[in-house]
């Protein structure tokens, strides 16, 4: 009987506002991901060093005589593999960490540098990672200037190799310029060997003109290799990993994670929230929705009673007297009946006769209801035994002793006491929801309507339905639901019976 959900329940359509309902009742799943999602984000933050990325821009200049012409662009005369060779070297690295004191080694420079280039290949953006910022730029700038200085430097030593050997050339024509000369004036008489004399010289001066045309074109090339365009520090630094980022992505990640598992948390999570939920799933308003956690017995509040009294109008609405209700409490303690009781005390003011039958009462609870009652001496007629109350003329009880104390499980003679009831009065079968099943099916049977009793946060949608499938079955129908706070406890007081009265335990 209370072993599975409805299929109705289980099988609600998932919409927009499913969608939002499931989120509003598991906000505190939600709320608690988006924490451990800030909480591992801030974790990682800790564990994983920080490091910041600086970059320095470089424009590089070819070395070259014919840099500028025309029919070759300067773009096309750079190798970008080789420039990256170049950046990434041994050499480069060194002269960067001498330029910084040695406060790094070239190996950590080389490790922490990165290179992009432009689509021409003129522009190298030089990226250095360390631990700190300040290291960042200081590593940046060095090995775009050690990077710079190096292509200078390899430019001179090959524009003063080619010095050296043009001078050398030079030095061998003039030579051979000197003895033509010689053997043209040695020649004058001969005419064919001043004509061979003077074709070796002019021979020899072209070759003097070309090298010193050379001489002078190595003399005009600029060396310098390139500039730097744009300083680390003028650069925006980039820090991994970014807290900002990283807090924000842990949250979002949480956040996400919580409303994922939102869904089938709250399929488990069977417990009626509040008076909305209960609306929601049962599709009746609540007759009452009662605020007190230790109310009095019989209860004194005013506000309490005023709900009490429109719950039993609410009733006589739908039931015509004489008429049974039977009230499942699934709001109250194993041994208490201080709702369902004050809620008859409310039908009695009315000027209605009532009989109630309570189920399942163990002796504490008799000795209770005998003293705040104020229950008279027992009479008996055909059927269980009867208790005038003292606090209204029109109020009888009967206390029926727990199921299993009955070799049929229930009290004898039952629906004879249901169906002996004063004319024109009400009969309230009350029975806890934990109840053995005997005494709720009893209880939904001889009843012409039912009211259900529940706690917010305690009761579930399982017990509930359970009860509903019940009495859907037997054909009693709904008339609504009594909200209590969770851990709803009758005021604790020293039990004195009222004057005249008899505590039932005796009576009985």
């Amino acid at each position: 009987m209370f072993d599975s959900m409805p299929r109705t329940a289980s099988a609600q359509s998932v919409g927009i506002d499913q969608y939002g309902f499931v989120l509003k009742r598991q906000w505190y799943v939600v709320v608690l991901a988006t924490l451990v999602g800030a909480l591992v984000a801030w974790g990682y933050l800790l564990a994983v060093p920080a490091a910041s990325t600086a970059t320095t821009d470089v424009q590089l200049d070819v070395i070259a005589t014919n840099a500028f012409s025309s029919s070759r662009p300067p773009q096309s005369l750079l190798d970008t593999a080789t420039e990256s060779e170049i950046v990434h070297s041994a050499a480069v690295a060194a002269r960067a960490a001498r330029a910084l004191g040695d406060a790094q080694t070239p190996d950590a420079l080389r490790a922490g540098l990165e290179t992009t280039t432009s689509s021409d290949g003129q522009v190298v953006h030089l990226s250095y990672t360390a631990p700190t910022t300040e290291q960042a730029r200081a590593g940046a700038d060095a090995l775009a200037a050690s990077y710079l200085a190096y292509r200078s430097a390899r430019a001179d030593a090959e524009i003063a190799g080619m010095l050296t050997r043009i001078q050398q050339e030079l030095a061998g024509l003039q030579k051979q310029l000197g003895e033509a000369r010689t053997a043209i004036d040695a020649a004058e008489a001969a005419h064919r060997d001043s004509v061979l004399a003077r074709t070796s010289r002019d021979v020899v001066t072209k070759g003097i003109d070309r090298l010193v045309s050379e001489r002078t074109d190595l003399a005009q090339i600029d060396t310098a290799g390139g500039v730097i365009l744009n300083r680390a520090v003028t650069n925006p630094v980039s820090v991994t990993p970014n807290p900002l980022i990283t807090m924000a992505g842990g949250v979002l990640a949480g956040l996400v994670f919580g409303m994922i598992i939102a869904f089938p948390i709250n399929r488990l999570d069977r417990r009626f929230r509040n008076a909305r939920e209960v609306e929601r799933a049962l599709g009746l308003s609540p007759l009452a929705v009662l605020t007190a956690r230790t109310p009095e017995f019989p209860e004194t509040n005013t506000e309490a009673l005023h709900a009490l009294a429109a719950v039993r109008e609410r009733v006589l609405a739908r039931l015509e007297p004489p008429a049974s209700l039977a009230v499942i409490d699934d709001s109250s303690g194993p041994d208490e009946f201080g709702l369902p009781a004050t809620l008859a005390l409310a039908f009695a003011e009315s000027g209605i006769p009532v009989r109630v039958v309570l189920f399942d009462v163990t002796s504490r609870a008799r000795e209770v209801l005998g003293n705040r009652l104020g229950l008279m001496t027992a009479t008996r007629a055909k059927g269980p035994e009867r208790f005038q109350s003292a606090l209204h003329p029109g109020l009888e009880f009967c206390l029926l002793p727990p199921a299993g104390t009955t070799p049929s499980g229930v009290a004898p003679d039952l629906a004879e006491t249901v169906d002996s009831a004063p004319e024109n009065g009400m009969t309230l079968l009350v029975a806890r929801s934990t109840a053995p099943e005997t005494s709720l099916v009893a209880a939904l049977r001889l009843a012409d309507g039912v009211v259900l009793a529940l706690a917010s946060r305690s009761s579930t949608s399982k017990r509930a339905f359970a009860i509903l499938r019940e009495a859907a079955a037997i054909g009693t129908p709904l008339l609504g639901t009594l909200i209590t706070p969770r851990h709803r406890r009758m005021r604790r007081h020293r039990d004195h019976a009222l004057a005249g009265a008899v505590p039932a335990a005796e009576a009985s």
